[in-house]
This record gives C-alpha cells, structure tokens and sequence, in this order.
C-alpha cells in the first residue's frame, strides 16, 4: 500500500485548485463501503452541508467526498468496466506533527490477459480490466483505500486538525481537504505505484511492472529499473535526485507547465530519499518538484486536479479522455467594473488553432458564444464579457479549438456581477459638439426607453424603445431630432425609464 503523509513542516497554502474536466464521465466508479453500523462512512452524527456538499450526516458527508474525487478521475480514465474502490476509515499513524491521512493501492494484479502491451509485465487490477475490456478479477473491488479515522479534533493528532469534506477544496484553519487525499489514494490504485520489493530490490514473482518500466537512475549504469540487479535498485530507490520517470507523456508536458524545479534532465524526479520510506519512496514524485502536485508523498494544500499523474497513467497504458492533451493554468475569472475578465494559460500535446469563450447562468441549460464563431487568435490570454447580466451567478468556459473545428473546453470558472439597480451615467462628452454616447445598465430584462428632451421638456429624439436584457448598454446621440436635422445649441434631458425606474442626466450642446 502506499500512504499519503502529512507533516507540519510543511505549510498548508488553503488555495482551492480547480477540478480537472473530461468532455464526458470515461469511466465509472463504484464506492463499496466497507465500515461497519455506525462508523467511518456510516456515521450518523448529524452534518451540516458545506462546500456544496449536500449530506446531513457525517458518514454521507465523507462518502459523497469520495464519490467526488472518484468522479474526478472518471472524467479522465476510460474503461467499459465500472471501477470498484472499497473503502474504509480506520485510526492510522498519527502524532501532533505528523500523520498518515490514507493509504491504497490495487487489490490484486495481471499479467499475459488479451490487450496488455507489454508481455510478462504486471498491470494493476483496474488497469487490465480496461485493457482486456471485461472484469479478469471476477468482481473483485479494485482498489483498496483506508483513511485516518484519528483526524477528529484530538489536539493529539496534528494539534486537532479534522477533515473536511466540502467540494471546493476550501478547508478552514488546519483542516486537511478530504477530497484531496482521496483523489491521491485513487491515483496509487490506478497505477501510480511499482510492485518492485524495494527492500530487497526483487521484482514481484521475478517480472516487471508497467511502472517501474519507465524508471532510469541516471546517471547510471545500467540506467533502467528493469534492467538493474536487486541490489541496484535498493540503491536507485534511495538515489535522489537520479531517480526520474522517462515516460514520454509525462516528460513533455512537465516542460509544457514550466516546473521550476524537481526535474533531472527533461524528466521529473520520483522520491528516492537518502532512507528508504516504505510506502513512499519511489511511487511519488519527487517533493522537489515545483509547482507541487498532487502525487507527492507529503500534502502541501488542496489539489483537485491530478496534474502530470494524468499524464503519468497515459504512459503506462490508460486509455484517457481527450481532455488530457490540454492543461489549463491561471484559469480565472474577475469582476471590475461590470466586466467579468477572463485569464488563462493553455499548455497542449496537439495542434490547437486558437480559443472560444462561452457563458452559461448557473443552474439554466445552454451556452451563449460570447466570443464570435471565428477563434480567438492562439496567442490569446484574455477576454472581456463587457455587458454579464447582474445580479446572476454566471458560468464561463474557454475552450481551445482544434484544426478540424471541435473543441476542448476547460474547467468552468464562476462570476457574480452584483446588481446595481438602474443606472443612466454622464454622457460622454459632455459637453459636446455634434455626438456623444450615452451608458446605462439594468439589472434585470426590462422594456426601455430611452428619449432626449429640450429643456422646455418637449420631445427631441427616442434613441432606444424596445426590451433590453440585462447588463451593460451603450446608446448614441447625433444632435439631431426625429427628422433628422439638426438641433440648436443649448441644454438637454436624457431621460431613462425601465419599468417604473426613471433615471435623467443634463447634457449640453456647443456648436
């Protein structure tokens, strides 16, 4: 089994990352709950809903937060065989500075079935089952996951830190992101581990595994797991910073996100500490490697996305959605001013010709295209939603366009234009010689109208008369009247009515 620590040395940034998104669920997991009546995930202690997760008691809480880290990895992985995960809580390791939070890994493993890529090699249970496309474990659940039922506000362990089990990856104070460790256990079961015995350095029953086939200590000689004896790889297993995964999905996309640190070479660095650490030495990177990831051997903040771990399940052999030759990073949006601002970075392993923009109301079905049918130039890094409608919670999707015109959408990003009532501004020049603009905002859809009197009150001009939705306009003066000619100089009343709103501004004409 390999473990997920924690240790208080390490800071905890509580920076809720967004969840990566596949184009549709590839895989299904299957939450099989292995605690007894009354405990772990059947506790019936009364919860109450946070971080969009919906259960009253603490037992749903915790099973709703794994099937969401589940679900996570089933937007990415394909298999036609529904992925099994039993699950438990039970008290792990745990001191006021240090803790195991979980632990897993595959429950049984194959090899020589129909469909493997690599003969006489060991694949995980899960692995092999979407390889061979049927179940070659007869039902058996897939993967084996365990977790700290010691984080319970005990000062005793991590000075009273407990788990937090809301979607958003916004835990309070020390609590440790449920969600995350769950996400990170899942990825071990997956794969993200060797069979190697790295105490003794033998191979499991004398064979590979698909993992440790993409492991080279360099330099060395010979570089490559496989290839070592036993005694070279207890040596390679505490060899930092020559330990690397040589994998190529995951080696070129490490330079697609710049990490700035934790690589050898062009490849990142595994954990090979100076001390062999059972259940983590060699099945994680390294924690070196900068920006962090999720697949590290010590928690650093909350992490819903896998990161280059997707890349590394590509390398041995997952079927993965087409989602993953994107990465997103920078992926925000910001309200100033009544614009919602878009920012991104998009890094891809396939040709991409530019971006679209999207927006959606939360909770209403359909995309509006905001940016036009033709893309944004590739270079593009940002794009301005001038007139969102208010008052709303709104939806944005940047999707990168393909040669052939389909899409990759990333994750959606949330924006919420506070509503600012009717507002009719300064037109601008003012004062002004033959044009000027005139802005005004609604909060809601409204029949407008939107008309120019003399100051004598008489009608000059009606520059808007129809429904507008809400958000931002902008209407247009010439200086003339409803006949087209031209209006003496002087004093003028823009007045706005919007259902029983009224809103005027003075405008002056110099000719």
């Amino acid at each position: 089994m390999n473990g997920l620590y924690l240790r208080r040395a390490a800071a905890l940034l509580l920076v809720g990352l967004l969840a990566a998104s596949g184009a549709h669920a590839a895989a299904t997991f299957v939450v099989v709950n292995r605690d007894g009546p009354g405990e772990g995930f059947n506790d019936a202690t009364p919860w109450t809903p946070t971080g969009g997760n919906p259960a009253t008691t603490l037992g749903q809480a915790r099973l709703n937060a794994f099937q969401y880290a589940a679900d996570l990895w089933g937007a990415l992985v394909q298999s036609s065989v529904p992925i099994r995960v039993s699950a438990r809580m039970d008290p792990l390791t745990c001191t006021p500075t240090g803790a195991v939070l979980g632990q897993a890994g595959t429950n049984t493993v194959h090899r020589g079935f129909t469909g493997a890529l690599l003969a006489n090699t060991w694949y995980p249970q899960a692995l092999a089952n979407a390889l061979a496309g049927f179940d070659v474990a007869n039902q058996q659940d897939d993967i084996g996951a365990t977790f700290n039922s010691a984080l319970n506000g005990d000062a005793g362990c991590l000075g009273g830190a407990g788990w937090y089990y809301g979607f958003d990856g916004n835990p309070p104070g020390s609590d440790i992101d449920f969600v995350t460790v769950v996400l990170h256990e899942i990825g071990h079961g997956l794969g993200f581990q060797t069979f190697v015995d790295l105490a003794t350095g033998a191979k499991l029953s004398g064979f590979n595994d698909m993992f440790m086939v993409h492991i080279e200590r360099a330099p060395a000689v010979p570089p490559d797991y496989p290839s070592m004896s036993d005694a070279e790889r207890v040596a390679a297993a505490a060899s930092d910073p020559a330990l690397r995964w040589t994998g190529v999905a995951a080696s070129y996309m490490a330079a697609q996100v710049t990490l700035t640190a934790g690589l050898n070479g062009e490849h990142v660095r595994l954990h090979a500490p100076g001390t062999l650490q059972p259940g983590s030495s060699v099945s994680h990177w390294s924690t070196s490697v900068s920006p962090n990831e999720l697949m590290e051997p010590v928690l650093t903040s909350p992490m819903h996305d896998p990161g280059l771990a997707k890349f590394l399940l590509l390398d041995i052999g997952w079927p993965m959605d087409a989602s993953v030759g994107v990465v997103w990073r920078d992926l925000r949006a910001t309200v100033a001013g009544g614009a919602v601002q878009l920012t991104w970075r998009c890094e891809a392993d396939e040709p991409i010709v530019g971006f679209r923009v999207y927006r959606e109301h939360a909770g209403k079905t359909g995309q509006e295209l905001l940016s036009g049918e033709r893309a944004l130039d590739l270079g593009t890094r940002s794009f301005v939603d001038r007139r969102p409608p208010t008052g709303a919670s709104l939806l944005y999707t940047v999707a990168a366009v393909r040669p052939d015109g389909s899409e990759l959408h990333a994750p959606q990003v949330a924006a919420t234009v506070a509503a600012v009532g009717l507002v009719l501004a300064q037109n601008r020049p003012n004062p002004f010689n033959a044009a000027t603009e005139v802005d005004f905002v609604l909060d809601r859809d409204a029949a407008v109208r939107l008309r120019v009197h003399d100051a004598a009150g008489r009608l000059v001009r009606t520059l808007v008369d129809e429904v507008r939705t809400a958000g931002a306009h902008t209407a247009f003066w010439d200086g003339r009247d409803g006949s087209g000619r031209s209006v003496a100089s002087g004093a003028y009343v823009c007045r706005l009515e919007a259902g029983a709103s009224v809103r005027v501004v003075r405008m002056t004409l110099l000719k």
